[in-house]
Parts: structure tokens; sequence; C-alpha cells
């Protein structure tokens, strides 16, 4: 098994950082937002007069850390008539596939999971054009195409995405992966180099085609309540306003160029002990939001500084990530993150910047660090804020205003 889980994770990005840390086979730590309301701006609570949904707004429910932990899936439909998928959710980029039906099993990843019939759906449109895509620890080729994807009952008629002929992955032993595809809802396309379609996101074609009261979505990714809504929020998920809302920025990032993004000033540690509390100047640097990670990487000054107050220990072990004794997560500091103008800050409990670690050895329950830095390449300046922080806060993205709001998990 270990022998997998390296393979798996040397493929699992082409970025190094997350190299540095396995995801697959973590288990589900309960997550408890510990930040107090400090801005109290309200939020849409009802379908403006008339909405219906579909007609306005729509949600789907959102499977919590499926498969080894790696992410977030959920089940959309595609053509018509609809046919279910599942798809895992990537806010860090603009583009979606989906596996067809008569994509040959040799050329799969995810063997098991549902696919998509393009032949028995009335509105599918093949063209020549052609698209790859990269996902981590998997990438693929093929063709654009276009089709009706629905969220529940709310659909976008002509939504691009790519049918692959050729699905690949470095991580050999995951062909019983329960997804099928990739839903991406960044607001941007890249400006890089890096696998892009140049195309809008379901987001971004849902506002083109006045589909939505409002052009947003928001996110609950903890619990079994976890939902995607678009077109307005769900009040039975949060609590209370605001507690902190941050602009839209477009730094060029290295990583994810074109997803939610905004910038982060500092870094601030309030330990016990006021000897190993700290506040660490960030500079302002862009700050990316990802589903596709829990991790949360920081420079690695600010990396190594946390590390120490917190008092993780690098335990011997192949690939073993700093872990800490579970039992003292509750006398653990807490961690606030400030973005925008650095007069909003996100706090995150010993809770929620780790996950219980697996041991094979009997012994008290190990938690893992769920912030990370990268040996080898220069991280100082960008961060990436992965779904270790965005479940910890019911969090809303808007595209008609350009802004990032978080509100208190009820």
């Amino acid at each position: 098994m270990l022998a997998l889980l390296h393979h798996f994770t040397t493929a699992m990005f082409k970025t190094p950082s997350l190299q540095v840390f396995v995801v697959a086979c973590l288990a589900a730590c309960a997550a408890a937002s510990a930040a107090e309301p400090k801005l109290q701006h309200p939020l849409t609570t009802a379908p403006l007069d008339g909405d219906m949904p579909g007609r306005g707004w729509g949600s789907v429910p959102i499977q919590e850390a499926t498969w080894f932990e790696m992410g977030y899936s959920l089940n959309i439909t595609f053509g018509n008539p609809p046919q279910q998928v599942p798809v895992y959710l990537d806010i860090s980029s603009p583009d979606s596939w989906v596996t067809p039906e008569a994509l040959p099993d040799r050329h799969r990843v995810c063997e098991t999971a549902p696919t998509f019939n393009t032949s028995a759906s009335s509105t599918f449109l093949a063209t020549s054009t052609f698209a790859r895509f990269h996902f981590d620890w998997l990438w693929g080729q093929g063709n654009l195409s276009y089709d009706t994807v629905s969220f529940g009952s709310l659909s976008v008629q002509h939504q691009a995405f790519a049918i692959p002929d050729y699905i690949s992955s470095d991580a050999w032993g995951f062909n019983a992966c329960p997804m099928a595809g990739i839903i991406g809802l960044a607001p941007f396309s890249s400006r890089t180099e890096r696998d892009d379609f140049g195309k809008p996101s379901p987001l971004v074609s849902m506002a083109l085609q006045k589909a939505l009261s409002k052009n947003l979505f928001a996110l609950r990714l903890h619990g079994p309540r976890a939902e995607l809504s678009f077109g307005r929020t769900n009040p039975g998920l949060y609590r209370d306003g605001f507690i902190a809302e941050a602009p839209l920025t477009r730094h060029r990032s290295r990583i994810w160029d074109g997803g939610w993004q905004t910038t982060a000033s500092h870094l601030r540690l309030e330990a016990w002990d006021a000897d190993n509390s700290f506040v660490a100047d960030l500079g302002n640097v862009p700050a990316t939001f990802s589903t596709r990670s829990p991790q949360i990487h920081l420079p690695k000054a600010v990396y190594d500084s946390v590390y120490a107050a917190a008092g993780f220990e690098q335990l011997p072990g192949w690939l073993m990530p700093p872990t800490v004794d579970c039992a003292r997560r509750f006398d653990m500091p807490n961690v606030t993150i400030a973005l925008g103008d650095g007069m909003e800050s996100l706090t995150l409990t010993a809770f929620e910047y780790t996950m219980v670690w697996p041991l094979a050895d009997p012994g008290p329950p190990q938690c893992a660090c769920l912030f990370t830095t990268s040996s080898g390449f220069d991280w100082s300046g960008e961060i990436i804020l992965g779904w270790a922080f965005v479940r910890a806060f019911y969090v809303v993205f808007d595209l008609d205003e350009k802004m990032i709001r978080f509100a208190t998990l009820s």
C-alpha cells in the first residue's frame, strides 16, 4: 500500500509542493468553525419574487471527501434526455470533461464509474477542435463538445466540455474511483501555456445565458449537508451574516491561473504561550482557492514557524507527513489568515488544519498537518487555500460583485 501511495503522490500534481503530503487514505476528521462574526452584511436568504428551482437558482448535494479523501464529488446530468454522471468539483479551473461510454477500458482511469452515452443525447454536438485537460494526477485529450449540463433542476445550454479519447494517470491501482469527469467553476480562462480550452465555465455560461437570479455560487463542503448552489445562498447552511469578504483578483498564478483568487496580507498564530504566538507578513500575495487538495500552501519561512509553534513532529516512516497526537488538538493554537485589505480575518482551529492519519502500528492516533510548503520551488509569491480552508466556512463566490464572502457554518 505504501508503494501505491508513493506512486500516487509523486504523480498527483504537476506542482512540487503537493508531493510533500499524501492525500490518499486520509480519514476524515471533524471540522468545527471557530471564527466569530465580525462584519454583519446580510446574505441573500431567499429567492427573488417568482423564482422557482431551475428558474434563477438551483442546487445539488455534494459527497464529502470521497475516494480516499481526494476531493468532493457531485452528481450532475449531461444531455437530453439527461444522463446522471458523477464528477469532481474543481473551482481552480474553468474546464470540464466527461468520460464517454464509447471510450475503451484501456484508455480509462476510473473504470467503474458511470459514463456519458453521447449518441443517446439529442442535443449533443461534437466538434473536431482538439482539447486536452490536466487534472493533477491524470490527464487526457480528445475533442471539444457541447451539450446541456444540469445541476439539479438548473440547466445550462450548449456548455463546452471535453470528450476524451484517451485518459492516463501516474496513479496505478485506482481504477475503482467513483467519478467520470471534472466540472470546472473558475471565473476566468487561463493565460498560461497550460492545458486550457479557452471556453467559459458553466457558471460563466449561466451568466451569459441570464439563467441565474444572481451570478454566484455558494459552497458548503462540510458534513452531510454539503451543497453547491447557484443563483442564491441557502440560509439553512450558515448562521448570522458574513464574517469576512475579499475582492476577486486576477494576479498571474504559477499554478492555477484563472481560478478564484484574492490576496493575503498576514498570518497570525495565537498560542496559549505568548512566546509561541506570532504574526507573519504575507505581503498581499495572491491567494488561490482550491478544492483539488486539502493542503494550505504557505511560504517556507511561514510554514516553518507554524510547524514549530503548533508542535508538529516528523515521525519515522516512508512518506509520513508531519503529525501531532490528536489528543493535543484541543490545546493547539488557532491560525488566522487575513485576506483582502487585511481587515478580513478567517480563523482555523487545529480540528480544521489537521486530519486524522491512519497508522499501521498501534499507538496514540496521529493527526496530519494540512499546512505545507515546497522544497525546490519558490512559493513565496503565492499561497493556495485548499479545501481544508474552504470547508471551514460557507463560501459565496460572487461573479457579479467580484467578491468572495465567508459565513459561519450552522
